[in-house]
């Protein structure tokens, strides 16, 4: 499970997501992950359409930026809340 640290929403219409956690070697673009609240609850499911590059990568070796064009129904105030996860 990755845990959501922030969210923005490009004008193309592309959301990036930027979590932290474990970050492994898996495939992610094109694979279907559920948003998910603290208590387990499912929001809604999300296609991943690609990875992209952070900014300190070097520092922050615990965190990735998902891409999506799925219309994610998360403020960017919950998204800084720390209630929020992707989980497979």
């Amino acid at each position: 499970m990755l845990k959501i640290r922030n969210i923005f929403k490009l004008s193309g219409g592309e959301t990036v997501i930027a979590c932290d956690g474990p970050v492994d070697n898996m495939t992610w673009t094109g694979r279907t992950v559920k948003l998910i609240d603290q208590d387990g609850g499912v929001r809604q499911d999300i296609i991943l359409t690609g990875l992209r590059s952070m900014l300190n990568q070097s520092r922050h070796t615990d965190q990735i930026a998902l891409e999506t064009t799925t219309a994610v129904e998360l403020t960017a105030e919950e998204a800084v809340s720390g209630l929020w996860s992707i989980a497979p």
